[in-house]
């Protein structure tokens, strides 16, 4: 009897390992693509923009949870949460980050020749923001792809700047200052729909931004 018993419950335990093997392991996503809605495949098109992403988005150490949580939200046109790996607050931390880059010009002129006037951006000027997280190049996961925006509406004023990026599901605004050498200031979304096609999107403050004025701005 203590022989048949025994053989059950080893029976048991290997069937409960089995079953556990087939379960998504933590810290990895078991998807071949993590773009579910509609800007990253609109976006995927248009990566070969030439923009770099030289920019970097982020917040203070303490505030981790609060930014992931700023993040998962910006991301959610396209992105299930639970699809969405650890990102760190300061870029490169567990080679994750926030990075973007862009190309704003004044409407007419550059911003050397601008600069002390009341002015107003480009609609063409174009912006490109992308999220790396703890799992990005894993071999069970995809990038997060890069999304692009191509119209802009907003004003240069002084070294003051209070630009919105467009595209059909959302927008991302950037209101900051500038000198000689860096553009920054904080930056924020606002989105359309949720991956499921739902409305409202999510909407807040993604984080600070920092990027070298003449590597966002046309200077010359």
């Amino acid at each position: 009897m203590k022989s048949n018993s025994f053989k059950k419950v080893a029976s048991l335990i290997v069937m409960v390992a089995a079953l556990a093997g087939c379960q998504k392991k933590e810290g990895s996503v078991n998807v071949n693509s993590r773009g579910v809605g509609p800007r990253t495949w609109a976006s995927q098109s248009m990566n070969a923009s030439g923009l770099q992403l030289r920019g970097k988005v982020f917040s203070d150490a303490y505030n981790q949870s609060n930014f992931e949580a700023a993040v998962k939200g910006f991301l959610e046109t396209d992105v299930r949460p639970e699809y969405i790996g650890f990102v760190s607050a300061t870029p490169g931390q567990n080679n994750s980050g926030v990075f973007f880059g862009g190309r704003v010009a004044p409407s007419s002129g550059t911003l050397r020749n601008a600069q002390g006037y009341n002015i107003t951006v480009a609609a063409n000027s174009r912006f490109v923001i992308q999220v790396f997280d703890a799992w990005a190049g894993n071999q069970n996961s995809t990038l997060i792809p890069p999304f692009v925006f191509s119209s802009a509406q907003g004003t240069i004023s002084g070294n003051q700047v209070d630009i919105t990026f467009y595209d059909n599901y959302g927008s991302v605004t950037l209101r900051g200052q500038y000198d000689q050498s860096v553009f920054r200031g904080w930056m924020s979304y606002d989105n359309k729909i949720k991956y499921d096609g739902t409305q409202p999107g999510a909407a807040g403050e993604l984080g600070n931004f920092e990027i070298a004025t003449c590597e966002f701005f046309v200077c010359n």
